[in-house]
């Protein structure tokens, strides 16, 4: 994550099982009472990296902004998930 958050969340990926495809969750790397004070809002800058194959320079995606809203409520997305693909075919700079 290149930058928001204040070390606070993390990206972590994994391979889904049904896919095969990978995937990142966003976690928090912090817990117990005052971490998160309600009503904050953090915003997370991400992109994407294809890392495996081996180009120089590695193929990257635009930064995307994810919004993070403290509360006593479950997480809930305000805007379309953000998905981006790069097909193994494609040359540096593909948009």
């Amino acid at each position: 994550m290149p930058a928001g958050g204040e070390g606070k969340f993390e990206i972590i990926t994994q391979e889904d099982r049904s896919s095969g495809k990978t995937i990142g969750q966003i976690v928090t790397t912090v817990s117990g009472p005052g971490q998160f004070p309600l009503g904050r809002e953090f915003d997370l800058i991400v992109s994407v990296q294809d890392l495996a194959a081996g180009l120089k320079p590695a193929q990257k995606s635009e930064f995307a902004i994810v919004k993070v809203l403290v509360g006593l409520r479950p997480p809930q997305l305000y805007e379309n998930p953000f998905i981006a693909k790069v097909d193994e075919s494609s040359g540096t700079g593909t948009r």
